[in-house]
């Protein structure tokens, strides 16, 4: 079984453990849409992505910042050259896919937090 932002998926035989993906949209007064969250197990590691589109007038600047997390919830160090956030600007109708490759094996939950790093006027 493999949730994703709190709704399940049944991939049938061979998913040895639960997937978690949840993508936390904390922008406020921004039109900010989220979507195609998926997460799957290739290759031993956890693969994320994820699409951002602003439907708004203004352009947005946002922090992603994500943590991978074993099976039993704890919080996993970071690859050696892995940076702890993206900083990026979407314009007014652009849309964005947002990859992520877990740093170990040991991943099988993501959390991804999306926060304004100048909110709008």
């Amino acid at each position: 079984m493999i949730s994703v932002n709190g709704q399940d998926f049944d991939y049938g035989e061979g998913v040895i453990e639960d997937v978690i993906v949840e993508v936390q949209n904390n922008i406020h007064n921004v039109d900010l849409e989220l979507d195609n969250v998926t997460g799957r197990l290739s290759d031993g590691r956890l693969a994320v992505q994820f699409q951002m589109y602003n439907d708004d007038d203004v352009p947005v600047r946002l922090n992603l910042n994500w943590e991978w997390r074993d099976a039993g919830g704890i919080v996993l160090r970071r690859a050696q050259y892995e940076l702890p956030e993206h900083h990026l600007v979407l314009r007014p109708g652009e849309t964005r896919v947002m990859p992520f490759t877990s740093p170990t094996e040991k991943a099988i939950q993501c959390v991804i937090r999306i926060n304004h790093t100048a909110p709008p006027k």
